[in-house]
């Protein structure tokens, strides 16, 4: 066994763990092994999960998390991370790097306290992963230059982390299209078509929308569903709002990609079933 990288990240996560994974182990090639907790070959079947999880927290010699919107509220995180900075604290021969890779909705500007006092990375910058290859080759006491295509992998990332972000937009997106879930269910009949054609689109028939939740929608479409969710407005009035005060309304249709929502599909189940 070669040194040890631990890698953390949440459930929702493990395809951007696992592009690391492989990256710093052809990387490190026979010199670094990389435990990510969401792969059968790091936790197979039957193993004990948390003494597992300690074990690699305790013998590791270096550790990096995936910090994004999401992952920073969970307490995992905290957890493993803590374990490790104390490990560093305690070891005062030899500092662990403790390093949090910030992406999807997170930066390192944003992280809060006491994170904010590591050095971080932009997980999808370029010259960011070049100092986290570098902190891991000195961690595991390498040298010379890295060899991995570090803009090759940073597009990687970013496609990853562009699908992560679309699926977070698109379930704001139906959860303000479809509060009561009426148009959910015949979608997800959709879904369950496959496969069907690239470039599909499902067409939301007209529908009256308050100005607020439209205003809501274009935000979101600017904010990366352009290429996912095409909006139709026709017309509008002014009718009794949500406290019955006389609201302006617009009629509007929608076409949503299929494949965006197939994609998102698992989100879209948890958060509106």
């Amino acid at each position: 066994m070669g040194n040890l990288v631990f890698l953390s990240h949440i459930h929702a996560e493990a395809k951007v763990a696992a592009v690391l994974k492989e990256a710093i182990s052809d990387e490190f090639s026979g010199f670094v092994d990389v435990f990510v907790s969401s792969t059968s070959s790091d936790n197979p079947a039957g193993s004990q999960f948390l003494k597992t999880i300690e074990e690699k927290l305790a013998t590791c010699v270096a550790a990096v998390y995936l910090v994004s919107a999401e992952s920073i509220k969970r307490p995992w995180i905290n957890f493993e991370l803590g374990a490790v900075w104390i490990r560093s604290y305690m070891d005062q021969a030899r500092s662990i790097p403790v390093i949090p890779m910030c992406y999807a909705g997170m930066s390192k500007d944003a992280l809060p306290i006491p994170l904010n006092s590591l050095n971080s990375i932009n997980l999808t910058k370029e010259e960011d992963l070049k100092v986290l290859f570098e902190a891991l080759q000195l961690a595991c006491g390498g040298e010379g230059r890295i060899k991995t295509n570090l803009k090759e992998l940073s597009e990687t990332l970013k496609s990853l982390e562009y699908k992560m972000m679309v699926g977070d937009h698109i379930i704001e997106f139906f959860r303000l299209i479809d509060p009561v879930k009426e148009k959910f269910e015949p979608i997800l009949a959709t879904l369950e078509q496959t496969p069907f054609p690239p470039g599909q689109f499902l067409e939301i028939p007209e529908g009256p929308f308050w100005d607020e939740d439209v205003r809501k929608i274009e935000a979101l479409l600017e904010a990366g569903l352009k290429s996912a969710v095409r909006m139709k407005r026709n017309g509008g009035g002014m009718a009794g709002g949500p406290t019955g005060i006389p609201t302006n309304f617009a009629n509007v249709s929608f076409e949503i990609d299929l494949q965006t929502i197939k994609d998102s599909a698992d989100g879209i189940r948890k958060n509106l079933r």
